[in-house]
Formats: C-alpha cells, sequence, structure tokens
C-alpha cells in the first residue's frame, strides 16, 4: 500500500492521520459485514449438513428394508421350491 509520509512541514499532518483512521474505520466496517455475511452462510451450511445427515439415515433405514425384502423373497422362493419337491 503506498502511503504517503505523515511528515509536513511543520513535522505534524492532522489530515494525513484524520485520512488514515477514517480508511481504518472503513476496513473495519467492511470486515464487520464481512463476518455477518460469513456467519449467516455457515448458519445455512450448517443446516444444509443436518437435513442431509437426516436424508442419509432415511435412506440407509429405506435400503436396510429392500435388503431384507429381497433376501426375505429369495428366502420364500427356495423354501416353495424345496416343499414344491424340488428338481425331480
Amino acid at each position: 500500500m503506498g502511503v504517503s509520509e505523515p511528515v509536513a512541514g511543520d513535522g505534524f499532518n492532522p489530515d494525513f492521520f484524520a485520512q488514515r483512521i477514517a480508511k481504518l474505520e472503513t476496513d473495519v466496517d467492511m470486515l464487520r459485514s464481512d463476518m455477518v455475511d460469513v456467519k449467516t452462510r455457515l448458519a445455512v451450511a450448517e443446516s444444509n449438513i443436518k437435513d442431509m445427515r437426516e436424508d442419509i439415515s432415511a435412506i440407509k433405514s429405506n435400503t436396510t428394508w429392500i435388503l431384507r425384502l429381497i433376501i426375505g423373497g429369495i428366502v420364500g422362493a427356495l423354501l416353495t421350491f424345496i416343499i414344491q419337491g424340488g428338481v425331480q
């Protein structure tokens, strides 16, 4: 950053310091605004992650029941095949 020297003919330039303070205040305000934005985005992301975890849990539960139904169907078909006499 190109900052001019604060020294004038008498060794003190109040305008320089006033400008620097104003710029620093502006920078702090921008940082605060950015922090609010980041906090908002973080809250949204955390909420989305929670929803995704719930969805994954539901998918796991459904997959477990689908697997049980498939295995039950295979076992039922085998029992039916065996009860009817198998291969003759």
